[in-house]
């Protein structure tokens, strides 16, 4: 292996070599440019803009704990919860199939819209 010259670059892998300090190069990739440190928000600033995103997102994890709540009260229920359950679950059945629900009616299946 030989060593390389004082006009070659050495790279790793994948990372293209840098240009020798020609006019109009600069010396790091854009790549691989340092960002400048962040500056410093205030606490009480960065208390002040998240006040709004908690007033928002308070209501809509109280709306998501009762849907959880509704839904495992009635997973485990035995029973229709209401009277039209049942069809709509039938109605789930034939769109599973294939098969439409807002057909003529006929002694196997009469829609919604016809009752």
């Amino acid at each position: 292996m030989t060593r390389p010259t004082t006009d070659e670059t050495i790279s790793s892998p994948g990372v293209p070599k840098r240009a020798r300090s020609e006019p109009g190069v600069q010396s790091q990739p854009l790549y691989l440019s340092k960002k400048l440190p962040a500056a410093r928000i205030p606490a009480t600033v960065r208390l002040l803009h998240a006040i709004p995103w908690v007033l928002v997102a308070l209501p809509a994890l109280y709306q998501l704990v009762l849907l959880a709540t509704a839904i495992a009260g009635r997973v485990g229920y035995p029973y229709d919860l209401e009277w039209m359950e049942g069809g709509m679950l039938h109605h789930a059945l034939r769109i599973k199939n294939g098969e439409g629900i807002y057909v003529p009616p006929s002694i196997d299946f009469i829609p919604y819209l016809y009752t």
